[in-house]
């Protein structure tokens, strides 16, 4: 049996489950959103550190790098001023600047 840790992201209600296999396994109904960020803690808690954003972005991942996670038309403005901050894109082929595709996630793994 695979263990699931649940954890609660900022001050949102989303609840993130560590694999995307066991939401689906537990028929469990996820949203888009939840989805893209299970992804990409479940990808890049291997070998790195990663704490949710407190107050700029979703994740800081080795206490330097700030991600913001979210679709196409995902915007700076959430993290805009911060330094080594990045959008991770969903729907996205390549990667222009600091916005990066959501894929490429799965590369570091």
């Amino acid at each position: 049996v695979e263990h699931i840790l649940l954890q609660s992201v900022h001050s949102s209600e989303q609840i993130l489950m560590k694999f995307v296999q066991s939401c689906e396994n537990l028929h469990q109904k996820q949203s888009v959103i939840s989805a893209r960020e299970t992804f990409v803690v479940n990808q890049l808690s291997v070998g790195h550190e990663v704490e949710y954003g407190k107050k700029n972005g979703d994740f800081v991942i080795d206490r330097r790098y700030t991600f913001e996670v979210g679709g196409p038309d995902k915007t700076f403005k959430q993290i805009a001023n911060v330094p080594d901050s990045y959008i991770l894109a969903d729907n996205l082929e390549y990667a222009s600047g600091n916005k990066l595709p959501l894929w490429m996630v799965g590369l570091t793994y």
